[in-house]
């Protein structure tokens, strides 16, 4: 056996396990989020963040089992197949088991980031950046219908090479990724000017919104840099790069539950929230009954309440 065909068995062995620690740490994100929205009273909201929240566990369920028993099946099952383990897992891809992981993970990416560019849209309120990332998104679940198909209908879509004439998967996995890193490095700078005028308020709680813990989960940092490395590995053909794969699919789920669950308590990062605290704010200058519309930057309101005038065009809008 090859040392490349050894890496593989144990990196797929490997990803598996890990995949499974994602979701168990997702079933305890999923309970935290379950209990929260439960204990509120936040009516039609709460009933879709139940069933969002919900749906995403119910696909990393079947995701995570259909890892393990197409594992099951090259190591123990089929352990007797010609070239063993690492030629089972490349040569039988349209296996049912290996569909409906890959199915699973392309249901729970494109909600995950359907949500993420939802938010991204609610902090910037800029049509443009919302239009480039739904073009992204849209792009990758074209590529991700083709790579579907694909994978039912060939019989070797080995990674990282194949004898394919074309590959969707290539395309896909590049999209979806790259959208990981795009959301985290779009709201990372607007998340930082939010933390910097929650931190002039006197709220008693603005530290629940401006810690470094809130930062890293309202900016779905986790799956953004995880993302990075598996581009990365990805690219340079590296077998490496499956180590990654189940997880990242976890986290990204894991991620949009957590923003659920701060939202739900109101500790979410937005930019009501914002708003409003610096309105509540004793001797504030923001502390007026004027709505602030969209496109207005905070610094743009005067102790009129006048909100027409802008100090400074490039203000982060709320």
């Amino acid at each position: 056996m090859s040392s490349d065909a050894l890496w593989l068995q144990q990196a797929s062995y490997a990803a598996a396990a890990l995949g499974a620690i994602g979701y168990g740490f997702h079933i305890a994100v999923f309970y935290k989020c379950i209990t929260a929205i439960l204990h509120s009273t936040g009516g039609a909201d709460r009933t879709r963040w139940m069933a969002f929240s919900g749906g995403l566990l119910a696909l990393g369920t079947i995701n995570v089992a259909c890892s393990l028993h197409f594992n099951q099946l090259a190591f123990i099952d089929r352990s007797d197949y010609p070239n063993g383990p690492a030629a089972f897992i490349s040569e039988q891809q349209s296996n049912g088991a290996n569909v409906g992981a890959v199915a699973t993970s392309i249901i729970m990416v494109i909600a995950s980031n359907g949500f993420m560019i939802y938010r991204v849209h609610n902090l910037w309120k800029r049509l443009i950046i919302t239009g480039v990332l739904s073009l992204v998104l849209l792009a990758s679940l074209v590529m991700s219908a083709l790579h579907a198909v694909q994978l039912t209908s060939t019989q070797d879509t080995s990674f990282p090479n194949s004898p394919s004439d074309i590959r969707y998967d290539v395309p896909y996995v590049s999209l979806a990724t790259a959208l990981n890193i795009l959301i985290t490095a779009i709201l990372i700078p607007r998340l930082l000017e939010l933390r910097r005028q929650v931190s002039s308020t006197n709220a008693d709680n603005k530290t629940k919104f401006t810690s470094v813990e809130a930062l890293v989960i309202e900016s779905a940092f986790p799956s953004g840099l995880i993302s990075l490395v598996f581009i990365l590995l990805y690219g340079l053909q590296k077998i490496s790069a499956i180590l990654l794969l189940p997880l990242m699919v976890q986290v990204m789920a894991i991620m949009p539950t957590l923003i659920i669950y701060r939202t739900v308590r109101g500790f979410g990062l937005t930019s009501d929230s914002v708003r409003r605290l610096l309105i509540a704010t004793p001797g504030s200058r923001y502390r007026t009954s004027i709505a602030v519309e969209p496109g207005v930057a905070l610094d743009s309101i005067d102790r009129r309440g006048d909100s027409s005038i802008a100090k400074n065009s490039n203000n982060f809008t709320v």
